[in-house]
C-alpha cells in the first residue's frame, strides 16, 4: 500500500471501520458472518513519508469497494496479504470562526480544562501525555475533528503501555514462582494476551466518535474525557490507598 501511494503522488489513504477479532486483529474468513461490515464513514489521511507518520486530515463516505476479496486474503502464516481499495467522496468539515473559541461551542473550555486535569494524572501515572503547548497554543482553535483524532492517538498509546505494563508485571509473578525461564514466561503471557493489540470493547468507544457528525463530536468527545477522568481519579485513590 505504501508503495502505491508514494508511487502514484496521491500521499493519502482511507481509514475505514470494522469490527475485529477479540485482540484487534481483523480477519474477515474467521469472523462470523454477522461482524464482516465497514461502516460507511472512515478518516482520510495525508502527509505519507518513507517514515510511515501521518495525520488525519478528515472524513470520507465509502461509496464502493473495489476489491472486496482482499478482506479474506491471507498467506499461510494467516498475515493479509492486500489492502482493500475504494471509491470514496470528502466530506466536508465547516471551518471554525476566527475567533479562538466560538460561543455556539459550550463544549470545547470545558473539555479542555477537563482534559488538563487528566493530563496531570497521567504524568503521576507516568504515561503518556500532550505537551502543555496543545492545550494552549493548538487545541484552541482545530476541528473537533483533529481533536477527536489526538485523543484517539493518545489513547492508542496510553493503553499500549498499560497492557505493557500488566504483561511485564504477569512475568515478574510467573518468574517469582521459579516454575518457567524467562523465555517460557514471556511466552506464556504473550499466548493469553499480546501486548501490543487492543480489543473490540477499546474501539467501540472510539469509533462512533471518529465518525461522528462534526456538531456531535465536540460534546461525545468531552463525555469520554470526562469519563477517563473519573477512572483516573478512582486509580488514583485505590494507588494511594495501598501504599
Amino acid at each position: 500500500m505504501y508503495d502505491d501511494i508514494l508511487l502514484s503522488g496521491s500521499r493519502r489513504f482511507v481509514v475505514a471501520f470494522t469490527r475485529s477479532l477479540p485482540g484487534g486483529r481483523v480477519r474477515y474468513a474467521k469472523m462470523p458472518e454477522g461482524d464482516r461490515r465497514l461502516f460507511s464513514v472512515g478518516c482520510w489521511d495525508g502527509a505519507q513519508k518513507y517514515i510511515a507518520k501521518h495525520e488525519v486530515q478528515g472524513r470520507v463516505q465509502l461509496q464502493r469497494l473495489l476489491n472486496p476479496s482482499a478482506l479474506f486474503e491471507t498467506d499461510a502464516k494467516g498475515n493479509k496479504v492486500n489492502y482493500l481499495r475504494a471509491e470514496v467522496q470528502l466530506l466536508p468539515e465547516p471551518p471554525l470562526p476566527a475567533n479562538d473559541v466560538p460561543s455556539a461551542e459550550t463544549w470545547r473550555a470545558e473539555l479542555l480544562e477537563t482534559w488538563q486535569q487528566l493530563q496531570g494524572l497521567a504524568v503521576s501515572f507516568g504515561e503518556p501525555h500532550l505537551a502543555e503547548s496543545f492545550f494552549t497554543e493548538v487545541a484552541p482553535r482545530i476541528s473537533s475533528g483533529i481533536l477527536a483524532a489526538a485523543w484517539q492517538q493518545l489513547q492508542v498509546q496510553t493503553q499500549m503501555v498499560r497492557k505493557q505494563r500488566r504483561a511485564m508485571e504477569e512475568v515478574r509473578k510467573i518468574m517469582e514462582e521459579g516454575t518457567m525461564s524467562q523465555d517460557e514466561a514471556f511466552a506464556q503471557v504473550l499466548a493469553q494476551s499480546r501486548p501490543t493489540d487492543l480489543d473490540w470493547d477499546f474501539w467501540e468507544q472510539l469509533l462512533p466518535l471518529l465518525a461522528a457528525e462534526p456538531e456531535q463530536r465536540g460534546p461525545m468527545l468531552q463525555e469520554l474525557v470526562r469519563d477517563e477522568l473519573k477512572l483516573s481519579k478512582a486509580r488514583l485513590s485505590l494507588k494511594e490507598a495501598l501504599e
